[in-house]
């Protein structure tokens, strides 16, 4: 059974960023997070991975192709 939530050490190891960074990220708002007793950060999953997917680098076809489309 996959977990549906990490730590912030499993976390930390999963994007590969130092626990420091994720505080920062934490604090700024920048990474969703879950704090059911107001103490301990939880991360979902999901959270993480759509936080590394929405810094998706586009290949340089994928840009001349929408280039393409916007100029017909």
């Amino acid at each position: 059974m996959e977990k549906t939530f990490l730590t912030i050490d499993e976390a930390s190891k999963y994007l590969g960023l130092a626990k420091q960074t994720i505080y920062g990220k934490v604090h700024t708002k920048t990474l969703k997070h879950y704090k059911p007793s107001g103490k301990t950060l939880y991360f979902k999953l999901s959270d993480l991975e759509a936080y590394i997917q929405a810094g998706e680098v586009k290949t340089q076809a994928e840009i001349e192709n929408e280039a393409i489309k916007r100029l017909i």
